[in-house]
């Protein structure tokens, strides 16, 4: 089906590991289809977009990419182009997968200019800025959730790309964690309740300001597991009931695993992860990131019964009581955790790799 001798494949996408962790999975079902494939992720220079996919084990390349409302843009932007130039030209993709975000952009232009197809991929409710500008260039979008909407009328008014809902991927690394590994990785007994904390790489001060100054409380119900965001620990704060990382990339399926409830943001990404692991959880949105994605994202969960949601506002009053209902009501937890389930998409990957396979061979 697939003719293209040694197809080659760029990810683009940073900023966030969640634009980062989606595009690993589908590299991951590609390899399985076609195992002379090459490919190259070009990221931020965050130290989190870095660090993350050294762990993945993949090639990867940091774009000097300036945010669109960058002070620097018109001075940085230029370099980002001339970057993307040398990276085409060096690599030779045949086909970009771009997750959006300002690092997709640059990139995604040089490829519309030299005539590389370019499929885009839409994880959240609300569409971001970069990929409702790049859908003038892009062969085909994949949709990971039902839209609010696709984009603006003036920005599909006589647009030829092609639209497909495929899910949102995971890692197949999520669904091979145990119990046994996550109380290897933090010591805990397994005879209390666990509170898996995930602060996130975006916006996650707050959520974790928060957990410490109700973490007396929390540790009462339950033991907890904290993932701060990349140097965002509290050094202070210890308790033989309390583990505490930045990230845990590496351990993060054992984690999962141990987990009874999740805190969570509310990223497209964790959510898909966290739905295929049928985890009860309470999502926090980011109140008015990137056009309110975070609260669409939540709000949809939360009327079909699938997750709990809370108020950043009022959090310090919710967290506490939430958490206790949820570990103490067994029968709650296990519906939530049913609905959540049934958004789970496993096969949303290997949709996405034969839209990329099947658009380089065009």
């Amino acid at each position: 089906m697939y003719n293209v001798d040694l197809m080659r494949i760029l990810f683009a996408g940073g900023g966030s590991v969640g634009h980062l962790a989606p595009s690993v999975s589908v590299w991951e079902s590609i390899k399985r289809k076609r195992s002379d494939s090459s490919a190259l992720f070009v990221c931020s220079l965050k130290k989190n977009d870095r660090k993350f996919l050294k762990t993945q084990k993949v090639r990867k390349f940091s774009l000097f990419a300036p945010k669109g409302n960058s002070l620097f843009f018109i001075i940085l932007f230029p370099i980002a182009i001339i970057q993307s130039i040398l990276v085409l030209i060096i690599f030779r993709p045949h086909v970009i997968f771009s997750k959006g975000g300002y690092v997709s952009v640059p990139i995604c232009l040089i490829g519309w200019i030299f005539r590389i197809p370019i499929v885009l991929h839409e994880s959240d409710r609300v569409m971001g800025k970069a990929n409702k500008f790049l859908m003038r260039f892009a062969k085909h979008l994949c949709i990971g959730t039902p839209q609010k909407e696709i984009a603006d009328d003036d920005v599909m008014t006589n647009l030829s790309i092609e639209i497909t809902a495929t899910g949102n991927p995971i890692r197949e690394k999520i669904l091979t964690g145990s119990s046994d590994g996550g109380r290897r990785v933090t010591a805990f007994s397994g005879k209390r309740p666990v509170l898996l904390v995930i602060g996130g790489s975006q916006g996650a001060s707050t959520l974790n300001k928060i957990v410490w100054d109700s973490l007396d409380s929390l540790v009462d119900l339950c033991d907890i597991v904290h993932l701060t965001g990349q140097g965002k620990m509290n050094t202070e704060k210890r308790h033989g009931r309390y583990f505490q990382s930045e990230s845990s990339y590496e351990e993060i399926h054992n984690i999962y695993a141990l987990a009874d409830v999740v805190l969570s943001r509310a990223g497209a990404g964790t959510i898909a992860e966290l739905s295929s692991l049928g985890k009860a959880t309470i999502l926090v949105p980011i109140p008015k990131l990137a056009s309110g994605h975070q609260e669409e994202n939540a709000h949809f969960m939360q009327v079909a019964g699938a997750a709990l949601v809370l108020d950043q506002d009022t959090l310090q009053q919710t967290l506490v009581p939430n958490v206790r209902m949820l570990v103490e009501d067994e029968e709650k937890r296990r519906n939530i955790s049913e609905r959540f389930r049934s958004f789970a998409d496993p096969d949303a990957a290997d949709r996405i790799a034969n839209i990329l396979l099947v658009t380089a061979n065009k």
